[in-house]
C-alpha cells in the first residue's frame, strides 16, 4: 500500500513538472515614456507632457523609461501624441554632450573669418598656429560662431572676431591655451578644411 502511495506522489510531481515546462514563458514587458499630446519642435518637456505605456517587448536602451530622462529637455522636432521617446529626439544640452572622456569642447578664434565658410558642425578641420605650424589635425567641429553684427562674419584678416568650437584632444589643451590673447581672449588659429570624410 505504501508503495502505491509513493508511486502516485511521484507521478503527480512529475506530471506537474511537465506541465510547468510546457507552459509558454511570460512575455517580457517594459514601461516606456510617451508624449501625452502633440508637441511642436522646440518644446521643453514637463511632467504633463509625459506618461508611460507598457509594451510587450524588451527594448533595452532604445526608449526612455524614466521621466527624469526627458523632463526639461527640448525637442529637436515635432512629436505626435503617444510617440515613444528616444534620446535622439532632443536638442543636445551643450555642444560637448556625447564627447568621450579624452576630448573637450574648446573655443578658438580664426585669423580669417571667411575660412569659417568652409566648415560646418560635423566637419573635420586642421588648426595651425599664427606661424603656420600644425597644432592638431582633423578635429571635429562642434559649432560655428554666429556672424558678428558689425562685419556679418567677414571681419578683417588679422583682426579675429569669429571662431568655432572643436572637440580637442584633452592632452593638447594646455598647448593650445598658451596661444590665448593678452586680454584672455580665446586662442587664435588658422583653419584648414580637412579632407577626412564626415
Amino acid at each position: 500500500m505504501l508503495r502505491r502511495v509513493v508511486a502516485v506522489c511521484l507521478l503527480s510531481g512529475a506530471g506537474a513538472g511537465v506541465v510547468h515546462l510546457a507552459a509558454p514563458p511570460r512575455p517580457v514587458s517594459t514601461a516606456i515614456l510617451v508624449t501625452t499630446r502633440d508637441l511642436p519642435s522646440g518644446s521643453v518637456l514637463g511632467e504633463r507632457d509625459l506618461t508611460t505605456r507598457t509594451i510587450a517587448a524588451d527594448v533595452g536602451d532604445l526608449f526612455l523609461v524614466e521621466p527624469r530622462m526627458a523632463i526639461g529637455r527640448r525637442l529637436a522636432g515635432p512629436a505626435r501624441r503617444g510617440e515613444a521617446l528616444t534620446a535622439s529626439r532632443f536638442v543636445p544640452r551643450s555642444v560637448a554632450e556625447g564627447l568621450t572622456s579624452d576630448l573637450v569642447a574648446l573655443h578658438v578664434l580664426v585669423v580669417d573669418a571667411r575660412s569659417l565658410d568652409l566648415a560646418h558642425a560635423g566637419s573635420r578641420v586642421s588648426l595651425h598656429d599664427l606661424d603656420g605650424a600644425l597644432i592638431v589635425r582633423a578635429v571635429l567641429v562642434l559649432s560655428i560662431d554666429p556672424p558678428d553684427e558689425e562685419g556679418l562674419g567677414l571681419g578683417a584678416i588679422g583682426d579675429p572676431k569669429s571662431g568655432l568650437v572643436v572637440a580637442m584632444p584633452r592632452e593638447l589643451v594646455p598647448q593650445v591655451l598658451t596661444r590665448r590673447g593678452l586680454d584672455g581672449s580665446p586662442p587664435t588659429v588658422h583653419l584648414v578644411l580637412d579632407s577626412t570624410p564626415t
